[in-house]
């Protein structure tokens, strides 16, 4: 998990680092790019998995409990689940690579550490990016 946080957000950020100085806009529009990658290579997943990792990270519940508690419920779909995500990594991995050359213009002199805090903070105040949010958390976790 703690190598899809990296895939997620270190090439905007890296991008970020680099003549457009990076404004609230820019911010938000990369957070909601990154969401809507995120969502995308997702669509798989049911949404029982992402509730039930929504909310046990949110919580501070094990996700690992959380998820085998689904499983138990659903073994067919948790397999499922457990396909997806494994296919997971490849997806982000891409679409990381076109959001970097989306945004190689764009610079900021803000560190990485405030960069990621901007993007993090755009992403928990949208709604339809609470997964993506989850999933930021628990990469920092696993640190």
């Amino acid at each position: 998990m703690k190598k899809l946080f990296y895939i997620l957000l270190a090439p905007v950020v890296l991008s970020l680092g680099a003549c457009n100085m990076a404004d609230d806009a820019d911010y938000e529009n990369m957070a909601n790019d990154i969401c809507d990658c995120v969502n995308k290579n997702t669509d798989g997943i049911s949404e029982g998995m992402k509730t039930a990792i929504v909310d046990a990270v949110n919580s501070g519940k094990d996700v690992e409990t959380a998820v085998q508690e689904i499983a138990m419920k659903d073994p067919a779909q948790a397999m499922k689940d457990a396909e997806e995500m494994m296919k997971l990594e490849a997806g982000m991995t891409k679409c990381g690579e076109d959001l970097e050359k989306k945004y190689e213009n764009v610079y900021s002199s803000d560190t990485e550490a405030e960069v990621q805090k901007k993007l993090v903070e755009t992403l928990k105040k949208n709604k339809s990016c609470s997964f993506t949010y989850a999933m930021y958390k628990l990469g920092t976790q696993m640190k």
